[in-house]
């Protein structure tokens, strides 16, 4: 860095970045951009930086058993093959896209995907937690307003969920 000067980015600079995920089998950063509408992937030791533009906001990102990204859109859940940009619908948004989105997601050590939403306008407690795994989107939990803040114990028996709204967490 210069000496005296403000630190500048190594990578693409996100409206609104979340979700940052490592794939250590490519030495690759991926983040969701979630204003931008964009995925992002850095590779910090060669400096390589791509992006994948999403019709939808992209809110999380997780590693596919299969090698391929899953991104939580608006819209629904998506693989993304990396290497071609090819898409695949995985599921529709279970919510109504006018008033709700996906937001934070975290996979569990079964490759599991958990995944909650969070209602737009923040009036009413009408967002959930789901889970995708074995080809399904399930609902686990409800009644939040901002699903935030997912994460696994080390021993991977308990998950931690937050109410960003409510000043929460589960």
């Amino acid at each position: 860095l210069p000496v005296g000067g403000p630190p500048q980015p190594i990578g693409p600079v996100a409206e609104l970045g979340e979700s940052p995920v490592w794939c250590a089998a490519t030495a690759s950063l991926y983040w969701c951009d979630i204003e931008g509408r964009r995925v992002h992937r850095l590779q910090p030791d060669g400096g390589a930086a791509d992006a994948w533009a999403f019709d939808t906001e992209p809110a999380c990102c997780a590693l596919g058993a299969d090698g391929r990204l899953r991104v939580a859109c608006r819209d629904g859940l998506w693989a993304l093959d990396v290497q071609t940009g090819a898409r695949e619908r995985l599921a529709p948004a279970p919510y109504d896209t006018a008033a709700e989105r996906f937001n934070d997601g975290r996979c569990d050590e079964q490759g599991r995907w958990w995944i909650g939403t969070l209602r737009d306008r923040r009036e009413a407690p009408a967002a959930a937690l789901y889970r995708w795994g074995g080809g399904r989107l399930t609902r686990m939990a409800g009644d939040v307003t901002v699903s935030n803040g997912l994460a696994f114990s080390p021993d991977q028996r308990t998950l931690y969920w937050s109410d960003t709204k409510a000043h929460a967490i589960y």
